[in-house]
């Protein structure tokens, strides 16, 4: 049986990415509520001269471009180190399950990829792991699954909120349209976040419930033997 040694550091790789990530975004939600407060003031007349307005404006720019280049850089290795948990969190439910998945070890990667059907299947993979990974009839047969739909209800909010802000981008000379675009940021971020420390909870239940499950059937198979002796 397949053991959870190589899913353990995979594990921990997903949960501090995933956490670093978080806090960048959180971070970065909070610059680009400043920047609409910024934005507004410039709006209204509120700066004194216009030195500071712009010692202002660029300093916000200038944190939020270094913020954003770091959430990208931990955004992918987390994406990366989700794919590689999920494959072999797979490999190891095609051991310890009587009936064939639903979906391969492969395709629970793959299914990132296919346009459409990534909006649905990778949830469905993440839920497979979910239920199968467990081996309590009760929580089977209950279907608790709100975690993992949360989870993905965020990552999906997030990614639409996101793409529907460009719309509000405009131009540096449109205020009103670029205030929009980072409060339509800062709440897609938010979304994020709160779906990255979803993802934290999910993997580590489901690790754990691996785990659980292996031991669970090392220790009956050794009981079979002794009294087989």
């Amino acid at each position: 049986m397949r053991s959870t040694d190589r899913l353990r550091p995979l594990t921990y790789l997903v949960c501090i990415f995933s956490f670093v990530t978080a806090i960048l975004l959180g971070v970065g939600s909070v610059l680009d509520v400043h920047g609409v407060s910024l934005l507004k003031k410039v709006a209204a007349h509120e700066f004194k001269d216009a030195p500071s307005m712009r010692a202002s404006l660029h300093a916000t720019a200038v944190d939020i471009t270094l913020v954003h280049s770091l959430v990208v850089i931990f955004y992918i290795l987390s994406c990366l180190s989700v794919l590689l948990w999920m494959y072999e969190s797979f490999k190891i439910l095609q051991t310890i399950k009587t009936r064939p998945l639903d979906i391969t070890p492969g395709w629970a990667v793959g299914w990132w990829f296919v346009p459409i059907a990534n909006f649905v299947m990778p949830c469905r993979a993440m839920l497979e792991l979910w239920i199968g990974s467990d081996s309590s009839e009760d929580w089977i047969r209950t279907g608790f699954t709100i975690p993992v739909r949360i989870w993905w209800t965020l990552w999906l909010l997030g990614n639409f909120v996101t793409v529907f802000a460009g719309f509000f981008r405009g131009t540096s000379h449109e205020l009103s349209r670029y205030a929009s675009y980072l409060e339509l940021l800062a709440s897609a971020k938010l979304a994020h976040v709160f779906g990255a420390l979803m993802l934290v909870y999910v993997v580590i239940r489901i690790f754990k419930m691996q785990s659980i499950t292996i031991q669970n059937r090392e220790e009956q198979s050794d009981m079979a033997i002794g009294n087989a002796e």
